[in-house]
C-alpha cells in the first residue's frame, strides 16, 4: 500500500511538472509571437482599408507615424470625428442594440395585445434600431467644439477653419494616447481605425427615433431648435406616442442634450455642428417597465459610424429595414395562457376597500412592484376606511390603515371628544411564499389588524394564477376573513386549540395578538379581477367570506348576497377611482393614488463638467512643490472642487517621488457619492501635473477621518478620453482604510481655522398625530431656522428656533397622561401650545477620533424640546464592515414648558447600548438598530429601529420599544412603536444637497419607552465609515 501511495505522488509530481513545462512554453510562445493589426477606415480612398501590422502593442501615434512612414497625407483628417474601434467593444454594442431591440419588440407585443394604434411605431422604430450603423467606439469628444460652430455659420469656403481638433488634441486631451494591444498569433489584436475627412464632413442633422419616417435637417446655426422644429413642422411627423414636448441631441463630442419644443419662450440654443437628433417616446405613455427605453436609444445612437452615409435619408427617404432582428427567448409571443409575462408588462395589482392589494372585501396573492405607495380611501354606510400602503420589498406587502366608524361616537362625553366618531387604527402585512410560474399560482399569506385594537382582524392564505388579462384568485382565511365558516379548519388537525379563537384584546391594544393567529373558524373565498384591453378599466367579482354578523359598528348590516361586484377606471399612472356594489344591497366608493418610492426624481439644474484628460499646461511636480505656481495651483483646486464637486479642501500633500497627491477634506453637496468622486478624478487629471499617477482622496468630518479612496489617475484618463467605451470612470477608485503619511510627504495646503459667520439653513417641519379624541388628524406646520457656529475644527454649537405657521393644537383639551410613569413625553402640548415661537435646541458639540475605528463626541446644552444636559457618545465603526456598536451616557433634565429656557425638578441618567447591522446579503439596502438601556421614564429595555432606503434615497422605517413597564402601565398602545419617512431635499429641489426631512407617525404617545432625541449623533456623522444615509 504504501508503495502505490509513492508511485501515485510521483506520477502526480511528474504531470504537474510537464503541465508547468506545458504553460511555461506557452507563455513564452505567446511573448515572441505577439501580433497587432490595424486596419484604416475612411472616405480618402487611398487611406481606405490600408493595414498595418505590428510585432507589439503600439501607441495611437506610433500608428499615425507609421501611416506617415508609408507615405499617406493626414493633413485632410476630421479628428473631432476620428474613432478607434476594437472587437470587444464592438460586441459590446451589438449586445446593446440586442437587448434594445429586445424591449422594443416586446413592448410592441404588448401594445398589440392591448389593440393599441401605436404598436406598429413600436415596431418600425425596432427596424430603424437594427439598421443604425453603429461601431465599437465612443464619440472621443472635440474639445474645442464652440470654436468649431464659431467658424462655421454654413460657410463652404471655410470648412478648413472649422476643426481646431488638431491631431495632437485628439491624441492627448481625448484619447491620453492610448496603447493598442497586440495579441497571440492566433488570436491577434485586431482595430479599426475611422478616420474621416474634412471633405465628409456633415452639414445636415439626421432625425432618427420614435418616428415613421427618418428625415434631415439643414445645419443652421442662426436658428435655434424650436424654430427648426417649426419649421420642418415635427408635429406632423411624429405619432401620438412620441414626445412632442423635446427632442434629444447627441454632439460630436457624445453630449447629450434635452432641448425644450413646448413654445417660444423656451426655444433654446442652436444644434451644434455635425450632431443627430433623437425623437424620444412620451414618457407618461410608456409603461414603468420600459421608462429606460428612451435613454438606451439614445444611449446607443452616441455609437454611429462617423462615414454612415446619410444623403440617401431626405424629407420622405426612410431607412431600409430588409432583415427582422432575432428575439430572445423570454420575448417571443406567448399564448393565451402563458400571459403572466405579457399582463404584468402592462397591468398592475390594484388595492382592495382595505387599502392593501386585493379585490374589494378580500385580498388576492399579488404584490405590486417594489417601492410602490398606495394612499387609499373607501367609503361605504358604516365604514370609511384611509390606507397607506407601500411595497417595502417584492416579498413584502405593508399596510397603515384608519377605520372610521360612523355608527359609534369616539366616546360617551361629548366635552372630551364632542361629535367625532370612534377610530381604529391597524397594520397589515403581507408574505409572498411563492411567486408565480407558468403552472403554479403565485401564493402569499397575511395577517390583517396584526397590531392594533383587532376589531377587524383576520388571517389568511392566498393563491392568483393569471390568464392574460384574467386574474383568478381563491384563498382561506380566519378571524374577520372566516366569519362565514363555510370552511373545516385544516389546522385543527394538528391541534385542538386551533378550533378556538380566543376574544378580546391583551393589554391595552396594540400587541401582536399571535394566540388567535389562524385560530377559531374558517372560510373560503375567492373572485376574479378582469383588465380591459380597450379602456383602462378593472372589472371585479369576488366571493365574500364574511357574514357581517356582530360588527363593531353595533348596527344590524344585512347581507342579501355573498357576492360584491366593482369597477375601478384608472385615469392615468396616479389616480384610480372605484365603485362597487357589495352584499347584494350596498354601494361603496373611493379612490386611490400611487407614487413609487424607487422611480422618484427631481431634475437637477447642475451641469455636467467638461474638463480634459490631461492638464495641457505641462506643469511638474517639482514646479508646484514652492512658489508662485503652487499657491495658483492650490487656488484653482479649492475653487473647481467645492464648485464642480462639492467637496470642502482642507489639505493637499504631495508624495516625495512627486506621483501621488491626497487630497484631505469632506463632501458637503452631493448625496450621490459617486458624483463627487467622480467630478474630483476629472478635476484631478485637469489640474495636477501628467506626472501624478495616484490621488488619495481622504473625507473627514469634523476631523474625524473616515475613509479614503484611492484613484489610478491613468485610468481615469483612459476613461475620460474614451478610448474604451466599457471602461467607467468608476473602474478608476478603490475605498480602502485611510493610510498614514510617508516620512517624504510635502504638505502643499491646509486651512486655517478662522471663526466666521455661522451657516443659517431653513426647513419646514410637520408634526402630526392621528386618531385623537379632538381630532381624527392634529397637525403642526412650521419653519425651522437652524445656526451652527464651529469653535474649531472639531467643535461647534447648533441651535433651532422653531415657529408655526398653523396648527389646530387649540383643540387639546387634555394636557397630560393618566400614567404613573413620568410625564417625559404626554406634555409635548404644552411645550408646544405655549407659544408660536420656541427654542428647539441649543447645543455644544465636541468630537474626537480616538482611534483608526473609534469615534468619541461630548454635547452639552438644550438637546431638545422637552429635555437639556450634558452627555457622551462612542462609536466603534470599522471600514465598510456590516455592523457597529456605540454606547452613549446623557444625563438630562427636563425643561419648563412655560419659560423657554428654565428647568423644572425631573431629571434622570439616560443611556443606551447600540448596534447598527446593515443586513446587505438578505435585505439589501436596510438598517437595524438595537438599543438596549435606561429610557427617559427611568424605565428599562430595548428598541428596535428598521429602516429601508428605496433607489430614490427616500427611507421608511419603523421602531418599538418594549420596557420593564407593563401594558397596562404603560397605557394604551401597550408599548411604544411608530413609522417615519426620511426623504431627501434633493428630491424637492433643483440642487443637489445632502440633506433630510422626516415625517413620523406615532400611532399615540405615552410615556415609556421614550429616548432622548438628540440631533446630532455619531452614526450620522459617519456615515461615509459604511454608507447608508447617503449613496
Amino acid at each position: 500500500m504504501m508503495m502505490l501511495s509513492r508511485l501515485i505522488c510521483t506520477i502526480l509530481l511528474l504531470l504537474a511538472a510537464l503541465s508547468i513545462g506545458i504553460s511555461a512554453h506557452a507563455q513564452t510562445s505567446t511573448k515572441t509571437s505577439q501580433v497587432l493589426v490595424v486596419e484604416v477606415a475612411s472616405d480618402d480612398s487611398k487611406l481606405n482599408r490600408v493595414q498595418l501590422q505590428f510585432s507589439q502593442s503600439v501607441s495611437l501615434a506610433q500608428v499615425y507615424a507609421k501611416l506617415r512612414e508609408q507615405g499617406y497625407s493626414l493633413d485632410q483628417i476630421d479628428w473631432s470625428r476620428m474613432r478607434l474601434v476594437n472587437a470587444e467593444q464592438q460586441a459590446s454594442v451589438e449586445q446593446q442594440r440586442k437587448q434594445l431591440l429586445n424591449q422594443l419588440y416586446a413592448y410592441y407585443g404588448l401594445l398589440r395585445q392591448q389593440g393599441s394604434k401605436q404598436a406598429d411605431l413600436v415596431r418600425r422604430v425596432a427596424e430603424q434600431v437594427a439598421q443604425w450603423p453603429l461601431i465599437g467606439a465612443l464619440p472621443i469628444g472635440a474639445e474645442q467644439l464652440g470654436l468649431i460652430e464659431a467658424n462655421t455659420y454654413n460657410n463652404p469656403q471655410r470648412l478648413s477653419e472649422r476643426f481646431a481638433v488638431s491631431e495632437q488634441q485628439s491624441l492627448y486631451q481625448a484619447y491620453s494616447n492610448p496603447i493598442l494591444q497586440a495579441g497571440s498569433a492566433n488570436t491577434s489584436g485586431r482595430y479599426q481605425l475611422i478616420l474621416p475627412t474634412l471633405a465628409s464632413t456633415r452639414s445636415r442633422h439626421p432625425v432618427l427615433g420614435a418616428l415613421w419616417v427618418p428625415f434631415q435637417l439643414r445645419y443652421q446655426p442662426d436658428l435655434s431648435v424650436y424654430a427648426q422644429m417649426r419649421q420642418q413642422n415635427l408635429a406632423s411627423r411624429i405619432d401620438p406616442l412620441a414626445d412632442s414636448e423635446q427632442i434629444a441631441e447627441i454632439k460630436l463630442n457624445g453630449e447629450q442634450q434635452l432641448h425644450p419644443l413646448l413654445s417660444i419662450s423656451q426655444q433654446g440654443k442652436p444644434l451644434s455642428y455635425g450632431s443627430l437628433l433623437v425623437v424620444l417616446f412620451k414618457k407618461t405613455e410608456l409603461p414603468t417597465e420600459y421608462k429606460h427605453i428612451n435613454q438606451a436609444l439614445t444611449d446607443l445612437a452616441m455609437y454611429f459610424s462617423p462615414l454612415a452615409d446619410w444623403q440617401g435619408i431626405g424629407p420622405t427617404d426612410t431607412i431600409a429595414t430588409d432583415q427582422q432582428p432575432l428575439l430572445d427567448d423570454e420575448t417571443k409571443p406567448v399564448s393565451w395562457f402563458e400571459g403572466v409575462t405579457e399582463r404584468k408588462q402592462g397591468w398592475r395589482p390594484s388595492t382592495s376597500d382595505f387599502g392593501n392589494v386585493g379585490l374589494m372585501q378580500t385580498p388576492t396573492a399579488r404584490m405590486s412592484a417594489p417601492g410602490e405607495f398606495n394612499f387609499t380611501y373607501y367609503d361605504s354606510d358604516e365604514y370609511r376606511r384611509m390606507a397607506l400602503n407601500l411595497q417595502l420589498f417584492p416579498w413584502l406587502e405593508t399596510t397603515i390603515r384608519y377605520n372610521d366608524i360612523r355608527t359609534r361616537r369616539y366616546s360617551q362625553f361629548e366635552g372630551f371628544s364632542g361629535d367625532q366618531t370612534l377610530k381604529d387604527r391597524g397594520i397589515d402585512v403581507k408574505l409572498r411564499l411563492w411567486q408565480e410560474s407558468k403552472w403554479l399560482p403565485e401564493i402569499s399569506a397575511g395577517i390583517r389588524d396584526a397590531a392594533g385594537t383587532g376589531l377587524f382582524s383576520g388571517e389568511y392564505i392566498v393563491a392568483s394564477k393569471n390568464f392574460g388579462q384574467l386574474d383568478i384568485s381563491a384563498g382561506m382565511g380566519w378571524g374577520y376573513l372566516g366569519k362565514n365558516a363555510n370552511a373545516t379548519n385544516p389546522l385543527c388537525e394538528i391541534k385542538d386549540s386551533f378550533c378556538v379563537r380566543p376574544g378580546g384584546t391583551s393589554g391595552r391594544g396594540g400587541l401582536f395578538e399571535t394566540g388567535k393567529w389562524f385560530h377559531g373558524q374558517s372560510a373560503w373565498f375567492g373572485g376574479v379581477e378582469y383588465q380591459f384591453e380597450q379602456w383602462p378599466v378593472r372589472f371585479k367579482l369576488e366571493y365574500d367570506p364574511n357574514n357581517y354578523q356582530n360588527e363593531i359598528a353595533r348596527v344590524p348590516i344585512k347581507q342579501d348576497s355573498r357576492f360584491n361586484i366593482g369597477l375601478e377606471y384608472e385615469f392615468d399612472q396616479v389616480v384610480s377611482a372605484k365603485v362597487s356594489f357589495e352584499r347584494g344591497n350596498t354601494l361603496m366608493f373611493g379612490a386611490s393614488f400611487r407614487s413609487n418610492f424607487d422611480v422618484i426624481d427631481f431634475p437637477k439644474i447642475d451641469q455636467d463638467i467638461n474638463r480634459p484628460a490631461i492638464n495641457p499646461s505641462q506643469i511638474t511636480s517639482e514646479q508646484i512643490r514652492y512658489g508662485k505656481l503652487q499657491q495658483q495651483l492650490m487656488f484653482k483646486l479649492e475653487d473647481a472642487l467645492a464648485n464642480e464637486a462639492g467637496f470642502r479642501l482642507d489639505e493637499v500633500w504631495l508624495s516625495e517621488d512627486g506621483k501621488l497627491v491626497t487630497f484631505i477634506g469632506n463632501s458637503f453637496r452631493y448625496r450621490n457619492h459617486k458624483i463627487m468622486l467622480q467630478r474630483v478624478a476629472q478635476i484631478a487629471v485637469s489640474e495636477l501635473p501628467n506626472e501624478v499617477q495616484q490621488l488619495h482622496l481622504v473625507e473627514q468630518t469634523n476631523t474625524m477621518l473616515t475613509a479614503e479612496t484611492e484613484f489610478d489617475l491613468n485610468i481615469v484618463r483612459r476613461a475620460l478620453s474614451r478610448f474604451e467605451p466599457q471602461l467607467s470612470l468608476s473602474d478608476s477608485y478603490v475605498r480602502t482604510e485611510i493610510s498614514p503619511r510617508a516620512d517624504g510627504d510635502q504638505q502643499l495646503f491646509r486651512t486655517e481655522h478662522q471663526l466666521a459667520w455661522p451657516k443659517l439653513s431653513i426647513k419646514p417641519f410637520l408634526e402630526q398625530s392621528f386618531g385623537g379624541p379632538e381630532d381624527f388628524y392634529m397637525y403642526n406646520i412650521g419653519l425651522d431656522a437652524n445656526a451652527t457656529f464651529a469653535l474649531s475644527p472639531n467643535s461647534f454649537i447648533s441651535g433651532t428656533l422653531a415657529t408655526s405657521l398653523v396648527n389646530n393644537y387649540d383643540e387639546f383639551n387634555f394636557l397630560r397622561s393618566p400614567s404613573n410613569l413620568p410625564p417625559v413625553r404626554t406634555r409635548v402640548r404644552e411645550y408646544v401650545a405655549s407659544s408660536d415661537i420656541w427654542l428647539r435646541d441649543l447645543v455644544g458639540v465636541y468630537q474626537q477620533q480616538l482611534s483608526k475605528n473609534i469615534y468619541a463626541q461630548v454635547h452639552a446644552g438644550y438637546f431638545e424640546l422637552m429635555f437639556a444636559g450634558v452627555g457622551t457618545e462612542f462609536l466603534y465603526r470599522p471600514l465598510d464592515q456590516d455592523w457597529s456598536i456605540g454606547f452613549d451616557i446623557n444625563y438630562a433634565k427636563q425643561r419648563d414648558p412655560y419659560d423657554r429656557l428654565g428647568l423644572i425638578d425631573y431629571d434622570v441618567w439616560t443611556g443606551h447600548a447600540s448596534l447598527y447591522y446593515q443586513p446587505r446579503k438578505w435585505l439589501p439596502n436596510s438598517l437595524v438598530q438595537l438599543h438596549v438601556g435606561q429610557f427617559l421614564a427611568g424605565d428599562r429595555g430595548a428598541q428596535l429601529t428598521f429602516e429601508h432606503k428605496f433607489k430614490s434615497g427616500i427611507i421608511a422605517g419603523a421602531f418599538a420599544a418594549k420596557t420593564n413597564v407593563s401594558a397596562q402601565e404603560f397605557g394604551e398602545g401597550s408599548f411604544n412603536k411608530g413609522f417615519f419617512i426620511s426623504i431627501p431635499f434633493d428630491l424637492l429641489q433643483l440642487r443637489h444637497s445632502r440633506g433630510r426631512g422626516t415625517i413620523g407617525w406615532i400611532p399615540i404617545t405615552r410615556d415609556g419607552g421614550q429616548m432622548l432625541i438628540r440631533e446630532h449623533r455619531l452614526i450620522g456623522f459617519t456615515d461615509d465609515r459604511s454608507r447608508f444615509y447617503t449613496d
